[in-house]
């Protein structure tokens, strides 16, 4: 099976960039910053902040809050499509897929009641929703021609 590099290279990209959204401008109380502390990358992450804390009024709130989402969630069914890229696998790109968006909207309905800590919020759920739209319509056009 060959890959479609455009559709990695963008899936991997949106995901990065997702990404580095919520380590630069995001509170430092959240887990992730635990993490970056056990993988030993905390104070140069810290470092790229201040370097990057100018830029934090720059963009609306939903720029840093709510818009990782939805670059993750595109990113992540843009990859189910990269690694199920053909009629045979289309059961596996859609279970992957749901799965995916269950997971998302799992965690911001879980931070609706309480379940597990976070702020619920409508833009998020916006994001997601736009994230899997375009994703879909991405890949229902095949914006990837090889």
């Amino acid at each position: 099976m060959k890959i479609n590099t455009k559709k990695l290279l963008l899936s991997v990209s949106s995901i990065i960039l997702g990404s580095f959204i919520y380590i630069f401008w995001r509170p430092e109380n959240l887990i992730i910053f635990n993490w970056l502390k056990e993988l030993h990358i905390y104070n140069f992450i810290i470092n790229l902040r201040n370097t990057t804390r100018p830029l934090s009024t720059f963009f609306p709130n939903w720029f840093y809050y709510s818009l990782p989402n939805g670059l993750w969630l595109f990113g992540g069914i843009i990859f189910f499509s990269t690694i199920w890229d053909s009629k045979k696998y289309q059961f596996q790109q859609l279970l992957w897929t749901t799965i995916f968006l269950i997971i998302a909207f799992g965690f911001e309905l879980a931070q609706y009641f309480s379940i597990i800590p976070g702020t619920y919020d409508i833009n998020d759920i916006l994001f997601i929703i736009i994230g899997c739209l375009v994703s879909t319509v991405f890949i229902k056009i095949n914006f990837f021609r090889r």
